[in-house]
């Protein structure tokens, strides 16, 4: 018989996976307009902060705030994996 305190160390278990997930995605996402991935490497630092719409209207990177003098076009490809 499972006492009271396994079953809610394993929903807090889900909520945090969740959590996590969700942060996970965030960081795919275009520091501008949040709705697309981010694809663009900022050169010369290498960040990648925006997609492609929105890299034209960026001067400075988001993160270092360095100039930025070329972009390249990126693939990111992620592999998440939650276990539960």
């Amino acid at each position: 018989m499972m006492s009271s305190s396994s079953v809610g160390e394993g929903d807090d278990g889900l909520a945090a996976a969740a959590n996590v997930a969700e942060e996970k995605m965030q960081l795919d996402e275009c520091m501008v307009c949040s709705d697309q991935k981010r694809d663009m490497l900022s050169l010369p630092c290498g960040h990648i902060t925006t997609c492609s719409g929105c890299a034209v209207r960026v001067k400075k990177c988001l993160i270092c705030r360095e100039y930025i003098d070329d972009k390249k076009k990126v693939q990111l490809m992620h592999a998440y994996k939650l276990h539960f």
